[in-house]
């Protein structure tokens, strides 16, 4: 499938899985709406995963040596953009950055594999 192709496809699992239209939703600002883009459903779908995945390594401008997002919600998409990055003989490095530093373990705001030798501090 074409770049064109799967950024089609992602579009149309978006409208379909994500948007939601049965409100009314709170949202953060507090204000009200009918309508609400959920992105999780299709982020933490499967197939979102994949197409989020392919959307983000075919973008032509980035050439990342890692995937992060912030924690709890974007997890997944870093995570399978570097599963699929494998797929392609690109071995990504995935890592998460918490919101606040973990008490427990080894603590900090990074979870999972970072190198900023390498340049991953600049991973998008």
């Amino acid at each position: 499938m074409s770049t064109d192709g799967r950024l089609d496809a992602l579009v149309a699992h978006l409208r379909e899985h994500a948007v939601r239209t049965d409100g009314p939703y709170t949202l953060k600002s507090g204000r009200q709406s009918d309508w609400f883009i959920d992105a999780k459903a299709t982020t933490c779908s499967p197939e979102g995963m994949l197409l989020v995945a392919e959307a983000a390594l075919d973008h032509p401008r980035q050439r990342p040596t890692a995937a992060r997002r912030l924690t709890v919600g974007a997890d997944a998409m870093a995570y399978s953009i570097a599963a699929v990055a494998a797929t392609r003989g690109r071995m990504l490095r995935s890592f998460t950055v918490r919101k606040e530093a973990k008490a427990g373990g080894t603590g900090g705001r990074i979870a999972g594999v970072l190198r900023q030798a390498t340049g991953d501090h600049r991973a998008r």
